[in-house]
């Protein structure tokens, strides 16, 4: 009696994988003297001829391979038990099915039953292939998740018709790549509720981690909202960042918090004494610091400094005015020296009668008395901490923006966030495979 193999199957007869060969090669020799052009002459030519044989010949294994699973199906009809209750199910009959695969459009006949304890209905041979109820294959699946990342869904089905031939709904687009955003975003919720001692031990162990992040606005619903995004990276000897990861979501700020220190985990937050905190002046971002991130080294963004004095200059001198400029030179030259107290001074002599200067400077005079502890740039630069949420910002355009603000686009809550997770994934450093999101 033969042993059975992994996953209780019966190993495979040595005469029947001969005789799957010689199909095979058969059919490829018959293909060859068909349509092999060997009076093909520029490098174009010749590569199409060979892509044309090549996808064949993909498509004449994954037809024998197939036939011979569904010869084995219909062997063993009648003889199938439900996977829910282990119970004897009826059989009714042998159904077809059409699969996307990369190599094309493929279709199966297999056996299906009906478990009359249970009220469902099964097919043996989709659970043997590791088949769901979509009609594209897993590496279909993400293939379309990984175009989505940066291409809007029309573009996503012409961009599969012209490069592999297979065509698809723009709703088949996006109910594949969504469905991948969501399987990214159960995972981020469900390891963000863990305790970070519990998760898995990052590989990385750097020097510093940068931790930064920002708000980017999205037309969702309706009405435009807030989208968060936040990066961990570390830096070269010189100062660039490098190995950057990504999170990017819909949610609120207390959800984007602790999954930002799930991303920081990963990036190797936990074995790294020297962490960093890089935000602008958004209350939501330095209330999730002082809960995730309490040791760290808090920089708030020089260029966001320097927007809130421009902004007094403006009102205090005028216009695009040469006393506004030389005052900002000023103001730059004595927060890059540390001297944090002359620039509050120097706010401190504006004396404005209107009531909306008088709101301008109240307002710049309370931010930098809050932050004075985190635009300390002479030092934390001579120490080679970023000064500025340079990543941020860079995040914000390439990762959210050039994908989700293109002309005309509109998103719901839950699409917005679904592709945010995709986008994020996209641009991070050492992304992991989609098999693991793929769900079909």
């Amino acid at each position: 009696m033969a042993k059975s193999s992994r996953g209780g199957q019966t190993p495979e007869d040595p005469g029947d994988r001969e005789a799957s060969i010689c199909r095979i090669l058969e059919q490829v020799e018959r293909k060859l003297r068909k349509d092999f052009n060997d009076e093909a002459v520029t490098l174009d030519e010749i590569e199409d001829n060979s892509e044309e044989i090549g996808e064949a010949v993909k498509r004449l294994v994954n037809e024998e391979a197939l036939r011979k699973r569904q010869g084995k199906d219909a062997q063993q009809a009648h003889a199938a038990r439900c996977g829910c209750c282990r119970r004897k199910a009826r059989y009714v009959e042998r159904r077809p099915r059409q699969i996307v695969l990369r190599s094309g459009v493929i279709r199966i006949c297999r056996a299906y039953y009906h478990c009359k304890a249970c009220g469902t209905g099964f097919a043996p041979l989709d659970q043997l292939l590791g088949i769901g109820r979509g009609a594209c294959s897993r590496r279909v699946a993400a293939l379309i998740a990984r175009l989505s990342c940066y291409l809007p869904d029309r573009l996503v089905a012409q961009e599969l018709e012209q490069s592999f031939g297979l065509r698809l709904a723009i709703s088949t687009v996006q109910r594949y790549s969504r469905s991948v955003g969501a399987a990214m975003e159960r995972q981020w919720r469900a390891q963000a509720i863990q305790d970070v001692s519990s998760l898995p031990v990052s590989s990385e162990r750097p020097s510093r981690l940068h931790v930064t992040m920002d708000g980017v606005m999205l037309h969702v619903d309706g009405r435009w909202q807030e989208a968060k995004l936040g990066s961990a990276y570390q830096t070269t000897p010189s100062g660039h960042a490098t190995k950057a990861r990504y999170y990017a979501t819909m949610a609120r700020s207390r959800p984007f918090g602790r999954r930002l220190r799930v991303l920081a985990h990963r990036s190797g937050a936990d074995r790294c004494r020297d962490v960093a905190t890089i935000g602008d002046g958004a209350d939501w971002i330095w209330q999730e610091v002082g809960k995730h991130f309490p040791q760290s080294t808090q920089v708030l963004d020089y260029f966001h400094v320097v927007e809130h004095l421009w902004e007094a200059a403006r009102l205090r001198f005028g216009e695009g005015s040469a006393a506004a400029a030389e005052w900002m030179k000023e103001q730059k030259a004595s927060l890059l020296e540390d001297k944090v107290d002359a620039v509050i001074a120097s706010v401190s002599t504006w004396r404005p009668r209107k009531h909306e200067k008088l709101t301008v400077r109240r307002r710049l005079l309370a931010f930098l008395a809050e932050h004075r502890h985190r635009i300390q740039y002479k030092t934390l630069a001579d120490a080679g901490y970023h000064i500025g949420s340079g990543v941020a910002e860079s995040g914000c355009k390439n990762v959210v923006q050039i994908r989700m603000k293109r002309a005309g686009m509109r998103w719901s809550n839950d699409g917005a966030d679904r592709m945010l997770h995709l986008c994020a994934w996209f641009a991070s450093h050492d992304r992991p495979s989609l098999d693991h999101y793929v769900r079909w």
